[in-house]
């Protein structure tokens, strides 16, 4: 999920 999405670090472990 996370290497899919192109966002910042800190959102990417939040949607994470």
């Amino acid at each position: 999920m996370a290497s899919g999405q192109n966002h910042h670090p800190a959102e990417t472990l939040s949607v994470s």
